[in-house]
C-alpha cells in the first residue's frame, strides 16, 4: 500500500475471500467499520480500537482464521472485561505471537486489570508483549504461563520467574511517601539474580535494607548501579554483604550522604569488585576506607569524580598503592588536600587517566602539582583526559608522555598546540573540546596518521 494512503474504503467489506490486511508502512491509523465482515481473513498485523461504531474490539471477534501476529493498540478504549471478552482471542489458536498496547496519553478511569483478564488468548501462544499497562496486578491467566529458561531448558511459571531473574532495570517510578514523607523502600534480592539497576526513581528517599533470599542467604548479583536518583539519601545497611559484587556504579545521586559499611567487624567485604564509580553526588561526605581496602586488591576501573563534600578524600588516596590491578582511573571535583608521599611507579598497571581539578585549586599551577603526583605513579599511559578551566598553556608534563596513543584537551584558552606536540610520537587519536581560543593546529600538520576529533572550538571551524 502507498505510504501517502490515509484510510481504506469501507467497500472492503464485500471482499469476504481476502486473507491479508497490512497497514504498515502507510498512514492509516484505523481499519474501516466493515472490517468485522472479512471472514476469511488470516493476518492482520495491527488493529488500532476506536469508539466508533465498527471499530470497537468486537470487530476481531468475527475473524475467527486469524494467525501468526496481532498487535491491539488503544486498548484504554475497551469498556470492561465483557467487552474484550467478545474478540474471542481464546478462540483462535493459530495466534502465535500478540501484543497490547494501552496509550501513555489517556484520560478517565483505568480499567487496565479487567480488559486484560478478557483478552486471554489460546494457549498455543508463544509470544505475549505487553505495553502501556497500569495495572497492579497480572490477571490469574497470566500468572499460570510459563516461560523458558534459555540456560537450563526448564519450563518456569510466571508466578515464580522472580527468582529466576538475572537483570532488573527499576526506572521512572514514582512512588508515594509514606506518612512521615520517606519514602523506605526494601528490595530484594533473588538469588539467581546478577545485574540490578535503579534509575530516575526521584520519590525514592531511603533503601532501608537489601532483603536477602531465605536460606543460606547467598545472592549471584555481580552488578548494581544507581542512577538520576536526586532525593535518595540511605542505601541498604547490609550492602557489604553483596561478596559477589563486581560493579558498583552510583551517580548523580546528590542528597546522597554515606555509603555504609561496618566498621571495625570481620566482614568478607567486596573482594570481587573491578569497577567503583560514584559521580556527582556533592553531599556525600566519606567513602569507607574499610571498603575500599577490601576491594583495592581486585579494582581495575576506579571513577570519582564531582565529590564536593568528601572530607576523607586523602586516606583514600592513600589505597592507590594497593590497587595493583588498577587500569583506568578518573578523578576530580573532589576538595583540595595534602598529597601524602608515594613512591615512584605506584600506579604501575594505570593505562587510562581522566583528570579534572580539584575544589578551590582552579589555577593551573594547581593542577600541574596534582597532575605530577599522579604521573609520578605510572610506568606506560596510552590514554590522557584533561579537563581543564580555560587556562592558557597545557601541562608541562604532557610533553613526556611519549607512549600516549589518545589525549583528550578540554575546556583549555591556549590559541595554538605547542611545537613539543610532534613529540608525541604513539599518538594516534588528538580530541579537543571545548578550546574556545584555539586557532591553529599547525604544530600537528605533519603527523600524518594522528586522527582529530574538534568540538566546540570556534576559532578552528571557521
Amino acid at each position: 500500500m502507498g505510504e501517502d494512503l490515509k484510510e481504506l474504503p469501507s467497500s472492503i467489506g464485500k471482499l469476504i475471500h481476502l486473507r491479508l490486511v497490512d497497514t504498515s508502512g502507510t498512514r492509516i491509523e484505523y481499519l474501516p467499520d466493515s472490517i468485522g465482515r472479512l471472514v476469511s481473513l488470516q493476518s492482520l498485523p495491527y488493529f488500532q480500537v476506536g469508539h466508533e461504531k465498527g471499530r470497537g474490539i468486537v470487530e476481531l471477534g468475527s475473524l475467527k482464521n486469524l494467525k501468526g501476529t496481532l498487535e491491539i493498540h488503544n486498548l484504554e478504549k475497551v469498556c470492561d472485561k465483557e467487552d474484550a471478552k467478545r474478540a474471542h482471542l481464546f478462540q483462535k489458536q493459530n495466534l502465535f505471537k500478540l501484543k497490547f498496547a494501552w496509550s501513555e496519553l489517556r484520560e478517565g478511569d483505568i480499567n487496565d486489570e479487567n480488559v486484560l483478564e478478557g483478552l486471554q488468548p489460546h494457549p498455543n501462544l508463544k509470544s505475549l508483549e505487553i505495553n502501556g499497562f497500569n495495572g497492579r496486578n497480572f490477571p490469574l491467566w497470566i500468572l499460570k504461563m510459563e516461560v523458558q529458561d534459555d540456560l537450563g531448558g526448564q519450563w518456569i511459571g510466571l508466578n515464580h520467574l522472580m527468582e529466576f531473574l538475572r537483570s532488573v532495570v527499576l526506572t521512572t517510578i514514582a512512588q508515594s511517601n509514606s506518612g512521615n514523607g520517606v519514602q523506605r523502600e526494601t528490595i530484594t534480592l533473588f538469588p539467581m539474580l546478577e545485574k540490578l539497576e535503579l534509575s530516575k526513581m526521584p520519590n525514592l528517599i531511603e533503601w532501608g535494607e537489601a532483603e536477602l533470599p531465605t536460606g543460606d542467604g547467598k545472592v549471584s548479583l555481580k552488578k548494581f548501579e544507581v542512577r538520576n536518583c536526586p532525593n535518595l539519601r540511605i542505601l541498604p545497611n547490609d550492602l557489604h554483604s553483596l561478596s559477589s559484587l563486581e560493579i558498583l556504579c552510583i551517580w548523580d545521586c546528590p542528597n546522597l550522604k554515606s555509603i555504609p559499611y561496618p566498621s571495625g567487624e570481620q566482614t568478607q567485604g567486596f573482594t570481587n569488585l573491578r569497577i567503583f564509580e560514584v559521580a556527582r553526588c556533592r553531599a556525600l561526605t566519606s567513602l569507607p576506607c574499610e571498603m575500599m581496602a577490601s576491594c583495592a586488591v581486585s579494582l581495575e576501573r576506579l571513577a570519582l569524580l564531582g565529590l564536593s563534600s568528601l572530607i576523607n578524600f586523602a586516606e583514600v588516596f592513600r589505597l592507590l598503592p594497593k590497587m595493583l590491578r588498577l587500569a583506568h582511573l578518573a578523578i576530580g571535583v573532589v576538595p583540595k588536600f595534602t598529597y601524602p608521599p608515594m613512591e615512584i611507579g605506584f600506579l604501575g598497571s594505570l593505562s587510562d587517566l581522566y583528570v579534572l581539578p580539584c575544589l578551590d585549586s582552579l589555577d593551573l599551577a594547581s593542577f600541574e602539582e596534582f597532575l605530577d603526583v599522579l604521573l609520578r605513579g605510572v610506568k606506560s599511559l596510552r590514554s590522557l583526559w584533561l579537563t581543564g578551566h580555560d587556562w592558557y598553556s597545557l601541562p608541562n608534563q604532557l610533553q613526556h608522555l611519549t607512549s600516549l596513543t589518545e589525549l583528550a584537551i578540554i575546556s583549555f584558552g591556549i590559541e595554538v598546540l605547542p611545537e613539543w606536540f610532534r613529540n608525541l610520537s604513539s599518538l594516534k587519536m588528538l580530541r579537543l573540546w571545548r578550546c574556545k581560543k584555539l586557532k591553529s593546529l599547525s604544530s600537528v600538520s605533519t603527523m600524518q596518521k594522528l586522527e582529530k576529533e574538534v568540538k566546540d572550538c570556534p576559532l578552528l571551524e571557521q
